[in-house]
């Protein structure tokens, strides 16, 4: 046996299934989207990304299971829905990619990958990124930036040793 994905509309009813062989796909839910969009990622170790259309209403499937990514195949990784369901971010080996949630183009954020959190506004994305070992000699030091996904405009918050921040966050209201 394994793991399924099933849903279940909130104001109750029987269990549609979605996937059947989800565990054996590796597979982790990201997020709804507004339209009834579930995305899900598939992989042991590399991810692609999935999305299947469900009228949120009955849970019928819409839109059979597809990739929601057509490129670098296997090798798009840690997605992560925006708070307000609009867009998903990613890695590929393009760099971090966002691209709006009902489809259209994708953009290359920024080169390379390292740790992403939303900012609640979904205007933003606070990015930790390391410090080479020969610009700043001693313990390992790690920068976290405010990256406006719109305006690309990039705001140091923080440049320092790595350990002193274990698990960072943004507040709710997303001044700290």
């Amino acid at each position: 046996g394994g793991t399924s994905l099933w849903a279940i509309a909130p104001t109750g009813g029987e269990p549609r299934l979605l996937d059947k062989n989800f565990s054996g796909t590796g597979g982790k839910v990201i997020g709804v989207g507004q339209d009834g969009s579930v995305y899900y990622s598939i992989g042991a170790d590399e991810f692609d990304i999935q999305a299947v259309k469900l009228d949120l209403a009955t849970l019928a499937i819409t839109w059979q299971p597809s990739r929601f990514i057509n490129t670098f195949l296997g090798r798009n990784n840690a997605p992560s829905f925006s708070p307000d369901g609009r867009w998903i971010e990613w890695t590929s080996p393009r760099g971090v990619v966002i691209r709006p949630a009902a489809g259209g183009e994708e953009k290359v954020l920024w080169e390379g990958s390292g740790s992403r959190i939303w900012y609640p506004d979904s205007k933003a994305l606070l990015r930790e990124r390391a410090v080479p070992p020969e610009r700043a000699p001693g313990p390992p030091q790690r920068i976290y930036e405010r990256v406006e996904i719109f305006r690309g405009r990039v705001t140091e918050i923080y440049r320092g040793n790595a350990q002193s921040i274990r698990e960072p966050r943004v507040s709710p209201d997303g001044n700290a």
